[in-house]
């Protein structure tokens, strides 16, 4: 019997709502879907781990720069063809 009536008491008190659901909602109407969506897309992505992080920002800093030194030398380059050229 004691099984019963903690059965009943349980079963008397009133459900109490978190208050995470009242700022869902809120959050619903005063953030654009696209944040949201953006947010949940965000929780999905498998990210990479520190190693690779770091290899691909060294890559990517590598290629930057010499991407940098190409553009300057082909300008260095047009700027002297244009120059002997046109202002002889």
């Amino acid at each position: 019997m004691p099984k019963r009536k903690e059965k009943q008491a349980a079963e008397a008190k009133p459900k109490r709502r978190p208050v995470r659901n009242g700022l869902k909602k809120i959050g619903h109407y005063t953030i654009p879907p696209y944040f949201r969506n953006s947010y949940r897309e965000l929780k999905l992505v498998t990210w990479p781990g520190w190693k690779l992080s770091r290899q691909l920002t060294v890559a990517v800093i590598i290629f930057a720069v010499v991407f940098a030194v190409l553009i300057g030398l082909v300008d260095w380059g047009l700027d002297h063809a244009f120059k002997t050229l046109f202002l002889k």
